[in-house]
């Protein structure tokens, strides 16, 4: 299973609504979505895993403090392998 950084990166890169960036709500739908049946979002884990990425800049703040943009280097870590 993937880190709550990768998870959140992903959801950044699928519900970031037109530059403003995703919410925290928006990307804990995304990373439940994609979690086995029965499972749900560590919402926790998430809060810390978007703070650690702020703090190392890999993450930024969107139009509000409520809302997260990843940076290109969170980008690059999450594609495909070629």
């Amino acid at each position: 299973m993937s880190s709550y950084k990768d998870m959140a990166t992903k959801g950044m890169m699928a519900h970031s609504h037109f530059g403003k960036g995703a919410s925290r709500q928006s990307i804990a739908k995304y990373i439940s979505g994609c979690l086995p049946e029965g499972k749900s979002c560590n919402n926790a884990a998430l809060r810390r895993a978007l703070a650690a990425g702020v703090a190392s800049g890999a993450f930024s703040f969107g139009a509000t403090k409520s809302r997260f943009v990843a940076n290109a280097s969170a980008k690059a870590a999450v594609a495909p392998k070629k």
